[in-house]
């Protein structure tokens, strides 16, 4: 992966792509609902907009949505 001059290889721009599309799914599965990096651990999470945290730390933008969404479904 790869940016040229400001301008992302299509690996680049696939990944940014899967990631936007989790973070836009979120958002409508709760409007306000976002996904946090968390440096120290290296892992993501998500949470509701009055910060209700939406599942345990995961590895990817992707996975942390999944299981968000899996838990506002009520699964």
């Amino acid at each position: 992966m790869r940016l040229y001059n400001g301008c992302p290889d299509d690996e680049l721009a696939a990944v940014w792509k899967s990631r936007a599309d989790a973070r836009a799914a979120l958002d409508a599965a709760s409007p306000g609902a976002f996904v946090t990096y968390f440096p120290m651990e290296g892992k993501y999470s998500a949470c509701t907009k009055d910060y209700k945290d939406l599942g345990p730390f995961a590895d990817s933008v992707e996975q942390a949505v999944a299981e968000a969404l899996r838990i506002l479904a009520g699964e």
